[in-house]
Formats: structure tokens, sequence, C-alpha cells
């Protein structure tokens, strides 16, 4: 069970770094790097929503990491989690976490923390635990990792929510 939590952790974290939880954008790769380390940056949105537009789950989740950044399409955080949810509705793993974050922080989508944890706890299919989860996120966030700080928040506040409504 240990695995399977800290895989969660591990997986929540790459993907809210994917999705720029800080938004410290030059942590990310350009798009060109995302569809293909031989495109030409010039070319390589235009490739990226051609691909997205043909259904790619991994074109439409990167296109949506472009739209959440800016990078190589203008920002936009309604359009990254348009092509965010249609990559995770195909059971993109990464795509669901950001979809998630994108709950979280009302960005593209309205605020809905229960439609965030519905999102989160879909990726990776791994066994749902909560008390494991809350234990690797609260020792991400005492380490100072933003996205640990708030998925850790996210958690606890459903976890509270959920405890009142069965007493």
């Amino acid at each position: 069970m240990k695995y399977n939590g800290l895989l969660v952790v591990l997986v929540g974290v790459v993907c809210l770094a994917l999705a720029g939880c800080g938004r410290d954008e030059s942590s990310l790769k350009s798009v060109s790097s995302l569809v293909d380390p031989f495109t030409d940056e010039k070319t390589a949105p235009v490739n990226l929503q051609t691909k997205a537009k043909q259904g790619d789950a991994i074109a439409q989740c990167r296109l949506g990491v472009a739209y959440s950044t800016g990078e190589g399409v203008p920002q936009d955080y309604k359009e990254a989690a348009k092509w965010y949810r249609l990559a995770a509705e195909q059971g993109n793993a990464n795509a669901q976490a950001l979809l998630g974050s994108c709950y979280s922080a009302g960005e593209g989508v309205p605020q809905d923390y229960t439609e965030a944890v519905k999102w989160y706890s879909k990726g990776r299919g791994v066994p749902q635990d909560s008390k494991e989860a809350v234990k690797w996120f609260r020792l991400a966030a005492e380490q100072g990792l933003a996205g640990a700080q708030s998925n850790l928040g996210v958690l606890l506040f459903v976890k509270e929510k959920a405890g009142r409504q069965n007493c």
C-alpha cells in the first residue's frame, strides 16, 4: 500500500508541475519538445493542434499544457481545461490530474473541490487510499511544494466535509 500511495503522490506532483501549479513557466519544456524533439518550434503548435483535433489524448493533454502556460499559443485557462477534459475522458492519467488542478484552482472552470478530487483520484488507476495520500502530501507540503500544499488542503477539506455528512 505504501508503494501505491507514493506512486499517487509522485504522479500528482509531476502532473501539477507540468500544469505549472506555481506558474513557474521556466521549468516547462517548449511546445515543440512536447510534440516531437525534431519538430520546428514554428510548426509545433499547429502539429500539436492537428493531433489533438484528431483525438490523440497525449496531444490533447499537451495542448492543454500549452494553453495553460501560453507556450506557443495565447494563454487561455478555459481552453486548457477543455483539452484536459477531452484527454481525461479518454483515460489519460496526466490530463485527469491536470483537470483536477484546474478545478482546485478555479482556472478555466468554476472552482469545485469535489470535482477536483474526483479527477485527481482517477489518475494512474491505483486503489484510493486517502490516509496514505494525506501522509505523503503532508510530507511534500512540509518541504514547501505548493502543489502538495494545495492537494493536502483539498483532501482535508473533502474528508472533513464527508465526516460531517456521516454524523
